[in-house]
């Protein structure tokens, strides 16, 4: 019988690969095809946004739920266990930010 602990890392593993492999990518293959549904989804989800709130996105990828509603926050933070995904997440940051993004 496998040890849970060591399927869990060989998963994490394999999870962060992916992700370093994939991240330049993600969001032409995994994102956009999904923006209008994503876009009615989280619509309603704006106007109950309480004035001075901060935001925290674990698992932030390339930031798309930071594109897509981090001008409602004052304060914004994405988490992410992939060193290549939070690249692209903080890329796609600046360009919108006009290179003026923290980081």
């Amino acid at each position: 019988m496998s040890d849970p602990a060591d399927a869990r890392q060989r998963h994490a593993a394999i999870d962060r690969e992916f992700h370093q492999k994939t991240a330049r990518d993600y969001d032409r293959v995994v994102h956009d095809p999904r923006r209008y549904p994503n876009d009615l989804l989280f619509a309603p989800l704006v106007e109950r946004i309480p004035q001075g709130s901060r935001m925290l996105d674990l698992g932030t990828g390339t930031g798309q739920l930071i594109s897509r509603l981090g001008d409602c926050f004052d304060e914004v933070v994405g988490v992410d266990h992939s060193p290549a995904m939070l690249a692209e997440a903080r890329a796609a940051t600046d360009r919108r930010a006009g290179g003026r993004a923290g980081g």
